[in-house]
């Protein structure tokens, strides 16, 4: 799960949610029972599992028999806060919220907090568009943060252009706008004048799985399992493919690798958006928690139930697997590369550091 894409870009809340209610049960209910958030019902429940993935990028995204499994003690770790939300990598600098409300910059390097901000509780974040971004959720305002001074340079109500308050589901970039997607629609957001000014609502057979700026188009996956092709300024529609992805499918790109996975289930894949085809898949035996690329890897976050998360990498172009980490924790909030470095952020309040060897 992005850049800050729409994060990346559904993510954190469906995953968190999902993991706590499988962890109340079997292994998992003898070992660890950290508290995670639960799955909102119906419609409520998607629009605010998009939200905190898609503002991801809001505030201040066939296996092989090499495996190799380096030891727990290859993983480092160190203390942000008592408890953790999502981290963002991103101007030189790691940006980690602190969910009762505060919004820290550390050194990548030594790990020393450079400047904090109040920003709300809980609060998603993300990069994009050359800002750090948060949001309200309970208010449903964007707050856009100048990454160097480290300053709120707008606040930016989710509001249609009728005055309505829009439920927010995610937040994807383009070069002029982004876009907030939620139970409603589309809610296209002006990046210049800092101003939500025109929804769009694309026949989608239900509520939207997933929304995406990438190679000149915007990509909605719908509901009724069709992927739409929409102008990125505009919205207008464009185009339209049926997909045989799972049911519970979400896409996403990051760097500029399009992924479609199902967090219930383990299955993660790089598609073609052009044509809706697989280029590869790998089932993971497990609840995909969080992902994120680098270079030409995809690292996966992933709980199976047993005392501890692990890592895979997969190689970006087969699918590959290439190595599987240990991790002394069970959870994330959120993943990010930093300095050939993956952290893994921890509800706990610390963050799991994974070297990445070269290959």
């Amino acid at each position: 799960m992005t850049p800050v894409d729409f994060q990346t870009q559904l993510r954190l809340q469906l995953r968190q949610a999902a993991l706590r209610e499988e962890r109340r049960s079997g292994v998992a209910r003898q070992v660890a029972r950290l508290p995670r958030v639960s799955p909102l019902v119906a419609v409520a429940a998607v629009a605010l599992v998009a939200l905190a993935v898609a503002l991801g990028g809001l505030s201040l995204r066939g296996s092989g028999p090499d495996v190799r499994e380096p030891a727990k003690s290859g993983v480092s770790r160190f203390t942000v806060s008592p408890t953790l939300g999502q981290i963002a990598s991103g101007f030189g600098s790691v940006w980690a919220v602190n969910p009762n409300g505060r919004l820290l910059q550390l050194d990548p390097k030594t790990h020393e907090v450079l400047g904090a901000l109040d920003v709300p509780p809980s609060t998603p974040i993300g990069i994009g568009a050359g800002s750090v971004w948060v949001g309200d959720q309970a208010n449903a305002i964007l707050f856009r943060i100048d990454p160097k001074r480290g300053d709120v340079v707008a606040r930016i109500p989710l509001r249609t252009p009728a005055g309505d308050q829009f439920v927010a589901g995610g937040l994807t970039y383009g070069d002029r706008y982004a876009w907030a997607a939620g139970v409603d629609g589309l809610l296209r957001i002006d990046l210049r004048r800092n101003v939500a000014d025109r929804l769009v609502a694309p026949e989608t057979g239900g509520l939207i799985r997933s929304a995406v700026v990438h190679d000149g188009s915007l990509w909605v996956l719908a509901r009724d399992d069709r992927l739409l092709r929409l102008d990125p300024r505009t919205g207008a529609r464009r185009g339209s493919i049926r997909v045989s992805w799972q049911p519970t499918a979400q896409v996403d790109v990051d760097h500029g690798v399009p992924i479609e996975w199902s967090q219930l289930t383990g299955h993660i894949a790089r598609v073609d958006l052009a044509t809706g085809r697989e280029q590869w898949t790998q089932e993971l035996r497990g609840h995909i928690n969080w992902w994120t690329v680098v270079g030409s890897d995809v690292w996966v976050h992933v709980s199976d139930g047993s005392t501890h998360d692990h890592v895979v990498r997969l190689d970006a172009n087969t699918g590959r697997q290439l190595a599987k980490v240990q991790l002394p924790d069970l959870g994330t909030t959120a993943m990010a590369a930093v300095n050939g470095q993956l952290w893994v952020a921890t509800p706990g309040g610390q963050i799991d550091v994974v070297k990445i060897a070269p290959r």
